[in-house]
């Protein structure tokens, strides 16, 4: 039965939120007394409360201000969409033109008699699924 207590009140200091405060509360309590300790403790208590409405009050007020001003932050959300989509439509056009750039010199580097119409051919969608066949046999084209 004695270990019972000991582990329960062993439990229980180890459960302390060993922090400034409740050290502090800790000490004033074991040199004046537990209506020190106990004062210390209330007004610690109270500053966190006056803490957290400070924090409540804030957030109350950011939440009206963007209710409030809506509209505004709906159209700067859509145009901060378009421009994400104009920057990602810019790197895709991009990395396709390097893509057909370096097919195309595939095909100069190849000794191509017709140059000029294998660049053609990049640039005409009905005829880009020759191109990229370009050198296969028509076993491995399909």
């Amino acid at each position: 039965m004695l270990t019972f207590f000991i582990g329960v009140l062993s439990g229980f200091c180890l459960a302390l939120p060993v922090g400034a405060i409740a050290l502090m509360c800790i000490n004033k309590t074991l040199q004046f007394g537990i209506k020190s300790g106990f004062a210390i403790g209330f007004s610690a208590a109270l500053a966190d409360a006056f803490y957290a409405l400070i924090a409540i009050y804030s957030l109350t007020t950011i939440s009206n201000i963007f209710l409030q001003n809506q509209e505004i932050l709906d159209t700067l959300k859509e145009r901060y969409s378009l421009f994400l989509q104009q920057k990602d439509l810019k790197q895709s056009k991009e990395k396709l033109k390097e893509s057909f750039d370096l097919k195309a010199s595939k095909v100069y580097n190849e000794g191509s008699d017709k140059v000029g119409e294998d660049i053609q051919i990049v640039r005409k969608p009905k005829t880009l699924k020759e191109f990229l066949n370009y050198g296969k046999t028509s076993e491995t084209a399909n």
